[in-house]
């Protein structure tokens, strides 16, 4: 999906700016949604993939936070002592899946609500409408970025996918529905 351009047409200014920001966000939403769960580094973004996706794998899991399966597992192991996942028999008995527990949902939910607030306070500054120039340049943006399997997971392993504007979430939010 690499198109070719010319760096010299973008401006120095606004790439470090862009730069800056999204650094800034991305700590904020780190800083979050760890200090709602607990649990730092990949725990987060795990119990909110097995909130949308209530039977996916270890081994799903595991691809669409770009972990080994060693590391998934391990992870999936801490998240059921702090008793918030619970592993299942699938309908086929070889497969394990996962799903929140009670307090797991609550976590989940949790830590999507921190997200969303941390970064609702960071576009405060803006106005009514410049919030809604910005939401149809990154909606232009997002468009650009892989938005098919493991890689769109792993983009979007925090979003809440219900209210994302782009198509392809609104249909992979339509699919989960359907289940």
């Amino acid at each position: 999906m690499s198109q070719s351009f010319n760096s010299d047409t973008v401006s120095p200014q606004l790439v470090n700016l862009v730069g800056v920001v999204a650094l800034a966000i991305a700590t904020q939403i780190r800083d979050a949604t760890e200090t709602a769960s607990g649990q730092s580094a990949s725990a987060p973004a795990a119990l909110v993939l097995i909130h949308r996706y209530p039977e996916i794998t270890v081994d799903v899991l595991g691809r669409y936070l770009q972990l080994s399966q060693s590391g998934a597992v391990r992870l999936v192991e801490r998240l059921t002592q702090k008793g918030w996942v619970q592993r299942n028999r699938g309908q086929d008995k070889r497969f394990v899946t996962l799903s929140l527990t009670e307090a797991g949902e609550g976590v989940a939910i949790a830590i999507l609500r921190e997200r969303q607030q941390q970064i609702a306070q960071t576009l405060t500054v803006l106005t009514s409408n410049e919030q809604q120039q910005l939401s149809q340049i990154l909606t232009k943006i997002s468009s650009q970025q892989p938005n098919i399997g493991e890689q769109a997971e792993f983009l979007c392993r925090l979003c809440d996918m219900s209210v994302c504007p782009l198509d392809v979430c609104q249909d992979r939010w339509a699919e989960l529905k359907k289940t």
